[in-house]
C-alpha cells in the first residue's frame, strides 16, 4: 500500500508534513518488499521528481533511515536496503520451503579431536564453530560439520569439503581458518569457481579471496594494545614477537601508529629484529621462547611491552619473574588473543570478536543465496580486556 499517492506540492512554507509523508512512503516500501534486500533504491533526483519536491527535502526524508541502518549509501554506488539476518533468513528459508527442505549451512575447520582431548586445542576455532551452530539453530536453519582433521591420515583440502558440503545439499559453505593457514588460501584460490559459489571465508586477517570474508582487524588490536599502555602512563614501548607473518606485521603496524599519534614523545621499538620463526613450525613454542629468554637477559624487562599473542606475553611474565620484575608492578605488559592462560596470570589483553565473527558468517551465508554481490568483506574491532598486567603499581615502576 502506497502512503504517497499524489505528487507533494512544493512552495509551502513548512515542508515537515512533506518529510513524515516521504519517510512513511519509503519504510512502507522496505517493509513490503518494494524495495528488496540487496537491491538498489531509486535516485535522490527519481525520487525527488516521484515525489514532487526538491533534492535536499528528498535527502531530509532519507537521513532517517541512513542513521537507523534501514538503507546504506555506498559511495560511488547508491543508496541500498541492506541484509539483515531476519530478511535473508526469510527469503532463504521461502526458497528452502519451496523446495520443502530446510536451510543448510555447511561448516568446513580443520579441528584437531585429539589435542582438544588433552585441553590442548586453542578454543578460537571451537567458539567459532559453536558460534556459527548457535546462530544457525537460532534462525531455523541447520548446521552440517565437515572436520578437515583425520587421525592418521592425510587431512581433507578445503576444497574437497567445499564441493562436498555443497553436493550433501548445502546452502552455503562457512570456511573457518582463524589462524589463516597458507595451505587453506592457496587451496580455496586455486578453485576457478570460487566467486560463483556461496562461501564465506573466516579468518584472523583480512586476505584476498574471490569470495564472502569476515575477519577481525589485527591493526586494530594493536593500536589498542598500544594505547592501553600509554595512557597507564608507558612513553617506552617495545612490540616484542618471536614469529614471522602478516598477523605480526598488522598488529605492530597498529601499535606504531597509536604511538606516533601522540603529541607527547614515545619510543616505540619493535623486537627482535631478525631470527624470527613461523608460528606453523614444529618446534616454533620452544624456539620462541628461547627468543623470549635472549629479550630478558639482553635488554631487561622494562617500560610497556606488547607481546605478539598471550603465549608470548605469559613466557615474558616468567622471565620476569625470574629476574625479581613484576608485570602491572614494574612494567607493563599487553597480549593478544584472549587465551585461557591471559586468563590465570591476570593477563590485559585484546580479545578477538570470535562469537560475532561466527554472527557475521551467518549473517553472509544466508545473504549469499539470495544476491550475487558474494565478494564481501567484514571486518570487526576487537575488544580490550584489562586486568593486571598493564597498569604501574608503584613508583619504582619503569616508564
Amino acid at each position: 500500500m502506497s502512503v504517497v499517492t499524489q505528487p507533494l506540492r512544493k512552495n509551502r512554507i513548512s515542508r515537515k508534513d512533506d518529510l513524515k509523508k516521504i519517510e512513511d512512503e519509503m519504510r512502507q516500501r522496505i517493509a513490503v518488499g518494494a524495495w528488496a534486500p540487496g537491491k538498489m533504491v531509486p535516485s535522490r533526483r527519481d525520487l525527488a521528481i516521484e515525489f514532487g519536491v526538491d533534492l535536499n527535502t528528498v535527502q531530509r526524508a532519507m537521513t532517517p533511515l541512513l542513521s537507523d541502518g534501514t538503507l546504506r549509501a555506498e559511495n560511488g554506488r547508491g543508496t541500498f536496503v541492506p541484509f539483515s539476518e531476519a530478511s535473508a533468513l526469510q527469503n532463504a528459508q521461502n526458497g528452502a520451503s519451496a523446495a520443502g527442505r530446510t536451510v543448510t549451512i555447511g561448516i568446513a575447520a580443520y579441528f584437531n579431536n585429539d589435542l582438544a582431548a588433552r585441553g590442548e586445542e586453542l578454543p578460537a576455532t571451537h567458539t567459532i564453530l559453536k558460534a556459527i551452530e548457535s546462530q544457525a539453530s537460532d534462525s531455523g536453519a541447520r548446521a552440517v560439520f565437515m572436520n578437515r582433521w583425520r587421525r592418521n591420515e592425510v587431512e581433507l583440502s578445503p576444497a574437497h569439503c567445499v564441493r562436498e558440503l555443497l553436493a550433501q545439499g548445502a546452502d552455503c559453505v562457512a570456511v573457518v581458518d582463524v589462524y589463516s593457514h597458507p595451505y587453506v588460501l592457496s587451496e580455496l584460490r586455486s578453485m576457478p569457481d570460487l566467486k560463483d559459489l556461496p562461501v564465506v571465508y573466516i579468518s584472523a586477517i583480512n586476505h584476498y579471496v574471490p569470495c564472502a570474508h569476515v575477519y577481525f582487524d589485527n591493526r586494530d588490536a594493536g593500536y589498542k594494545a598500544a594505547d592501553l599502555l600509554i595512557h597507564a602512563g608507558y612513553r617506552q614501548i617495545t612490540f616484542l614477537s618471536p614469529y614471522i607473518g602478516r598477523w605480526v606485521d598488522l598488529r605492530a603496524e597498529g601499535a606504531r601508529i597509536a604511538c606516533a599519534n601522540r603529541q607527547e614523545p614515545i619510543d616505540f621499538r619493535i623486537v627482535p629484529e631478525d631470527r624470527r620463526i613461523s608460528i606453523f613450525e614444529d618446534d616454533a613454542p620452544q624456539r620462541a621462547r628461547e627468543s623470549v629468554c635472549r629479550f630478558a637477559s639482553s635488554n631487561g624487562i622494562h617500560g610497556g611491552i606488547i607481546a605478539a599473542h598471550d603465549v608470548v606475553a605469559v613466557q615474558v611474565f616468567e622471565e620476569g619473574h625470574k629476574l625479581g620484575r613484576n608485570a602491572g608492578a614494574h612494567y607493563g605488559l599487553v597480549g593478544f588473543d584472549d587465551e585461557p592462560i591471559a586468563f590465570s596470570h591476570g593477563l590485559s589483553t585484546m580479545r578477538p570478536p570470535l562469537e560475532a565473527i561466527g554472527a557475521e558468517a551467518m549473517k553472509l551465508a544466508l545473504s549469499c543465496m539470495q544476491d550475487d554481490r558474494w565478494n564481501r568483506e567484514i571486518s570487526l574491532p576487537t575488544q580490550t580486556i584489562v586486568r593486571n598486567t598493564h597498569t604501574r603499581l608503584n613508583e619504582k615502576g619503569d616508564c
